[in-house]
């Protein structure tokens, strides 16, 4: 590595137990974010596919899935691009 800093950075983080804790933590953190956006989509797919079904009301699909306005308008958005 040219950059003595950064060699000694990826060196403290590889090697010693202190550093490979912190990787560990930040993984950890990463992996959680990561599960939290899936579950958003997938539940802006199911409320696209009822709100194209038209099995229930835009209000119903809102209360039911916790969506915010932002996220409803995607919803209709997505669905008029389906369509």
């Amino acid at each position: 590595m040219k950059s003595r800093i950064l060699a000694e950075r990826a060196r403290y983080l590889k090697e010693s137990d202190k550093g490979v804790r912190h990787m560990c933590r930040i993984m950890e953190e990463f992996a959680k974010e990561e599960r939290g956006e899936a579950k958003i989509e997938e539940r802006i797919e199911m409320a696209t596919k009822l709100l194209e079904s038209g099995d229930m009301t835009e209000k119903r699909i809102k209360e039911l899935f916790k969506l915010t306005e932002g996220q409803m308008k995607a919803i209709k958005e997505r669905g008029a691009v389906l369509a």
